[in-house]
Order: structure tokens, then sequence, then C-alpha cells
């Protein structure tokens, strides 16, 4: 009566949240070692969680920013190339207008046969002059200047400057500089402003728009500082930008310093545009709503720390209270035997004799249905089905397959309810079965007992009852056992070891109980080199009796004339896998049909494999046969062909208006493009557009915005960048 009072008071102490001591003082749960160890393991994995999580964010989080700016900074780089091409392409634009004027021609013969120009031809030249300025819509273009060579006439909008000295033809043409019109012809002419200030000239030789010598310079002045201003404000947060003419630097803004991005000039050759970006640049700073997930994360954590708090109280309860409980009465005269007695017992019911208390101790608040935490937990009922009993002292895993033909998933449950039966019927004192459904084919078998050698007997035992049970010649049973694991960290290693006992069903067959054991030396097995050419070709001979063959002379070199391993045979079935799976993808190529092939699942035996990709090609050879049938050249197939190839030049011309014209797929235009010309659509038409475009600059003199547009391309930017793509040379190169 004194022990169960004693108990009671322990039980109302352990509800309040406290417990007693021998000396009757009261003491927090926070000096209990076994709180203690549970509650300080779960917050340090919430601790651990929130470090790791917090690390891998701030890395993301600069890694993305990073990534993003560096796109940004690769878009950046295309618009400085984008405007300062446009740049390019007025200068370019000026200068041809310039050649091809009449009034200029006018003049530069009068020049040339040593004839007065008349006011009214100095009216005209510089009025057309002006007209030709004006025409562009480019604000950064300040103005632009004719000279003839020999001439000290300078020919600007609207008037005429006088040099010092004769106008030289320029060393190289077409040229880009930045500097001033004094330095680039070598004159000292200080009257007139214009001629002594900084600009981005663009120069080139007159020809008068005829083809030969050079008779004069064009020059094109461009405003540098309206320049700055406007790709300065593309260019925000750049340290600087420069232009490049091979190695020559011709204009530099900015420091041209940190991490430099480059894109080369569609309308000039060997043209560079360069855009530093300070290292800086890419360094994320930390917003608030960048830290927000992190805020979440800790009030989570914060949130599971209370919870592991309550838990480590329940969970440590029970143990606690029956420690305090012994010791407060180990001292008292008379009982101090029975005391021990109630303690060896305790220590006994949950496994330190077996090495197995402090593991116990420590994942019963894990194992929320294991079998100890409901012992810990004072529950009554114990389910065997669930988890082990671990106070025997070894554990010998088991994995069975079962492979039946009908019935279904009432089948497959009625045999799960056998085992468990017989597993009940079959555990004792000495050792006790478990039984764990894992798929409806793949069952775990757990053998908990104190004889470590009778685990084979056990099996055995257990496979024949199983098998009198189902007593069906349609289900097949096969048995994988373990090694003997002696504590729970060897458990999982043990029931690996049962898989691959299981494994062996490949060369031993099914029906029968496999015991794990060490590699031997075998002979491995041999696969032929060319075997998925052989496979691809036995497929596109629609021969069955083809591969057979192969198939056979496989089976017949590796399981009789040889004695592999499982592991090799396995090997075996894979290479054979990736052989066949090579071949769909071969004959789906040239076919309008897609054929795959989904990998067989462990456990297997040999013969059921090589039956299973034997069907898989069968059925893939009349597939192709069927469709090869009706995929020849048909009506359809020509008409496609021959719109196609009426449309080249239609910029509207897509993969998708084909289809649609047709009332086709897209994946069959591929394919008639594919077997018909030998590449994929969109490669044939560039293709032909292109040597259409070769072919009008080599025999014709027509512009190459014409020859763009008569091609099928909508601008010229893309036109250049497509025909140098194909022939490797610019197209004004090309024409040259």
């Amino acid at each position: 009566m004194e022990i169960i009072h004693q108990a009671n008071c322990f039980d109302k102490c352990r509800k309040r949240g406290i417990c007693v001591q021998a000396s009757g003082k009261e003491a927090s749960f926070i000096e209990s070692r076994t709180f203690r160890r549970l509650f300080f393991s779960y917050l340090a994995v919430i601790l651990v969680f929130l470090s790791v999580y917090a690390i891998w964010y701030f890395q993301s989080y600069n890694s993305n920013n990073e990534r993003i700016l560096r796109e940004k900074a690769a878009q950046q780089v295309q618009q400085l190339e984008t405007v300062m091409d446009q740049q390019m392409i007025t200068a370019q634009s000026l200068c041809n207008s310039i050649n091809t004027s009449e009034t200029c021609r006018t003049i530069l013969q009068a020049y040339m046969g040593h004839t007065q120009i008349d006011s009214l031809q100095l009216y005209r030249i510089l009025g057309e002059l002006s007209r030709i300025k004006g025409a562009s819509s480019n604000m950064n273009v300040y103005t632009v200047m004719l000279g003839f060579q020999g001439d000290n006439r300078l020919f600007l909008p609207g008037t005429v400057t006088y040099l010092d000295s004769s106008i030289e033809l320029l060393e190289r043409a077409p040229m880009l500089m930045v500097t001033s019109v004094n330095e680039l012809l070598n004159t000292k002419e200080q009257t007139a402003i214009v001629l002594d200030k900084t600009y981005l000239i663009y120069g080139d030789n007159y020809t008068s728009g005829t083809v030969g010598s050079a008779k004069g310079v064009i020059l094109v002045l461009l405003e540098v500082n309206s320049l700055e201003k406007m790709l300065t404000e593309y260019l925000a947060g750049a340290a600087g930008f420069e232009i490049v003419s091979g190695k020559r630097q011709l204009f530099c803004s900015g420091e041209c310093e940190g991490e430099m991005f480059e894109a080369p000039s569609l309308a000039r050759q060997n043209l560079t545009y360069r855009l530093y970006l300070p290292e800086s640049h890419f360094k994320a700073a930390m917003v608030l709503t960048a830290m927000l997930p992190l805020f979440l994360v800790l009030i989570l954590g914060l949130l599971f720390v209370g919870i592991t708090y309550g838990l480590s109280i329940r969970y440590s309860t029970p143990i606690f209270s029956i420690g305090q409980m012994v010791e407060a009465w180990r001292g008292k005269e008379g009982n101090a035997d029975e005391m021990e007695q109630i303690y060896a017992s305790i220590s006994s019911l949950i496994g330190e004799r077996n090495g197995y208390r402090e593991q116990v101790v420590t994942m019963s608040p894990y194992a929320r249905q294991g079998a100890l935490h409901q012992l810990i937990s004072e529950q009554k009922e114990v389910s065997l089905d669930i988890d082990p009993a671990f106070h025997h002292a070894f554990l010998v895993p088991a994995v069975l397959n079962i492979q039946t033909e009908e019935g279904g998933e009432a089948r497959y449950s009625d045999i799960h309810a056998l085992l468990r039966e017989i597993c009940r019927q079959m555990s004792n004192e000495s050792h006790v079965l478990f039984v764990h459904v894992k798929q409806l084919n793949q069952v775990y078998v757990l053998l908990s007992s104190d004889d470590e050698e009778g685990s084979g007997v056990i099996y055995q035992k257990l496979f024949r009852k199983l098998g009198e049970a189902v007593d069906d010649a349609n289900t097949h049973l096969t048995l994988g056992v373990g090694t003997t694991a002696s504590s729970i960290q060897g458990l999982r290693d043990a029931m690996e070891d049962a898989d691959h006992a299981l494994s062996q069903i490949v060369t031993g067959g099914r029906g029968s109980v496999f015991f794990f054991e060490e590699l031997t030396e075998l002979s491995g097995c041999r696969y032929p080199h060319d075997a998925a050419e052989q496979l691809t070709k036995a497929l596109k001979s629609g021969d069955a009796a083809e591969v057979d063959r192969f198939l056979n002379a496989l089976y017949e070199e590796n399981l009789k004339r040889r004695d592999p391993s499982p592991a090799a045979v396995i090997q075996l079935v894979e290479d054979l896998h990736l052989s066949v799976r090579s071949a769909l993808r071969t004959v789906s190529s040239l076919s309008t049909t897609t054929m795959r092939i989904e990998r067989m699942e462990m456990p297997f035996t040999a013969e059921e494999a090589f039956e299973y990709y034997r069907r898989v090609l069968c059925q893939a050879q009349a597939l192709y046969a069927d469709n090869t049938d009706t995929a020849g050249e048909t009506d359809v197939e020509e008409s496609v062909c021959t719109y196609i190839n009426a449309h080249l030049t239609d910029p509207e011309l897509s993969l998708t208006g084909v289809a649609d014209h047709f009332g086709i797929s897209t994946r069959l235009v591929g394919v008639v493009c594919k077997r018909r010309f030998g590449t994929n659509f969109l490669q044939y038409v560039r293709d032909c557009q292109i040597r259409k475009a070769a072919e009008m600059l080599r025999t014709g003199e027509a512009s190459l915005e014409e020859i763009s547009k008569a091609c099928g391309f909508t601008n010229v930017l893309t036109f250049r960048r497509n025909f140098k793509t194909v022939m490797g040379v610019n197209p004004s190169d090309y024409r040259g």
C-alpha cells in the first residue's frame, strides 16, 4: 500500500510538471538528465536546420542576384552596340547620299576642269549638303563636310571654310576616330571653331558614285557630349565604356576598369564595343523584403522549440518518475532487496541489458509508432507488425517477393494476412517475427531473436508454411534473407543485404530462399559493342527471327556457357535496355511515331528480362513497319515540299504556318523536311535564302536593303547576322 501511495504521489507531481527528490524537495524537469537529453537533441536539430537554411538562402540570394545583374549587363552592352551601330549606319547613309549626289558631281567636274565655281553652283552645293544633313533624323549628327583632293576648301551645309593647306585623301577609309578636323586633315585653321572642336568623326573617301580612285573626303561629325549623355542613360551603373577597332582604342568614356562585357559591331567589321562594370556592382545588398523568408523560418523555429519542450516533458516523465520512485525507496529499511528487483526489471524491460537503453531513450520521441515508445508512454497494447521489440539481442531482416497472375490487389491482401498470421503463430519468448508491407508485391519481415545461428532455420520454416498456406500454382514466392544486426545502427545495412540476397533471383529463379553471400570471383558477362546497331538493323528489316537470333545468342553466351554473378547479369540486362532504347530512338527519328521503353523493376529473373525485351522489340518492329508503309512519298509530302520551295522568300513562312496550311502536325512537316532535304525546316529555309542572297551579291548591283527584302528578311541587321553565320563574312565584304 505504501508503494502504491508513493506512486500516486509521483503521478500527481508529474501532472503538475515537477518531480520529487528523496529528500522531499521539489525539483524542475530541467534538472532531469533524460529531459535535458531529449530537449537539447531536438534543439540541436532545429539549430542545425536554421543554420543550414540561412547559409543556403544567403548563397542562393547572392548567386541569383549576380546572375540577374550579369544578364542585365549583357543586355546593356547589346544596347550600346545597337545605339552605336545606328550612328555608324547613319554616317554611312550620309556618305552614300553625298557620293550619289549629281550636284556634288557637277562641282567636282568644275573643279577638275579648272573652271571657276560661280555663285549659283556654290549655292546649290551648300543647299544640297544642307538637304542631305537635314534628311537624317539622328540628332547626334552635328554636320557633314565635303572636300576635294588638292583643294583648300571644305564645303559645309550653308558655308565654305578655307584651309591653310590643300586636302589630302584619308589613309584608311572608311575610318572612325575621336579627334578634330584640324588634327585629322593636318591643318591649323583657327578661324572656324568647328574645325578645332573634338567630335566623333566618321570619314570616307568621295568617289562621286563611280567605281574608281577617290577624289576627295567626306566627314560626318557626331556630337561626343550628346552621345555620352544618351549612352549614360542606357548604361546606368556602368563604370565606363569604350569603342575599339582591332587593338586601337577609338573612344572612351568613364573608367575602363572592372569586369568587361563586349559585343562586336554588326555595321562595321573589326569594331568592338566594351562595357566595364565595377566588382561592387555584382554584390547585392539585402533588402527588407528579401529577409522576410528568414524571419518566417525563425518564427517557425521558435514554434518548434516550444513544441519540443512539451514533447520532452511528455516523453521523459514516465522514466524520470520511475527512477525517482526507486531512489526514494532504496534507503528505507526492509525494502532494499525488493526495490533492487524492481529496478532490475525496469532495466531489462527497456533493453539496457543489450546496450540499447541509450539508443531507446534518444530515439523514442522520433519513432512515434515504435514498440519501445508505446511501452515508455505507458500504453498497454503494442502493435507487433509496426516496430520490433528491441529487448532481443539480434535482428535479422528479410524481404519477400510475391508474383501472382490472378486475383489482383485482393489476392495480395490475402497473402499479407496469411503471412501475418503465420508470423504471429511462430513468435514466442525467444524470438518474434514482424511484418511490414512496403508494396503489394514486396513485404519486409523482421526476426528479433536471442539465437543468432537459428535465423536461417526459422526463415526456412516460415517460407515452407507460407507456401503450404497459399497453395497456388499461379503464385510464386521468393525470400531474400539479410545479415544479422546486433545494434540499431546496423539494421539498415542488414536490410540492404536482404535486398541484395533477393537479387539472386536473376540467376536462381523464383520460388526459393536466398541468403546473403559475399561476392565471389565469378565470370562476368560478354556484351557486343555493336548491339544497338544490330537491333536497329533488325527493327528496320521487320524480321522477327533476326531479333530472336540476337537475343538467343546473347542468352546462350552469357547464361549457359558462363557462371555469372547476379550483379553481372543485372548489368547485362541494363546494357540490353540501353541498346534497345537507342535502337528505338533511331527508328523513331525516321518515322512519325515516338517509341519508348520502360526499365524493368527489380526483382526479376533473366528469363523474364529477355522475354520482356523480346516482346518490346517485336511490337516496335510491327509499329515501324505500319508507320513506314504510310509515311512514304505521298501527294501530301510532295505538296509540302513544293509549297516550302515556292514561299522561301516570304517573311511570313513558318513551320506552324505550313502545318496549318495542309492541316497536319508540325512534327510531320519536320519529318518530311528531314527525309527530303536532309535537315530541319528552319535550317533549310535559311540556307536557301542565303544562297539566293549570295547569287544576287555576285551578279547584281542591288543594295543590301533590296537584297534582304527580296530574300525574305525583315531588316538589314537580321540579314547581315544570318549571312555572316552561314557564309563566314559580311555581305559587303562578300560582294567586294
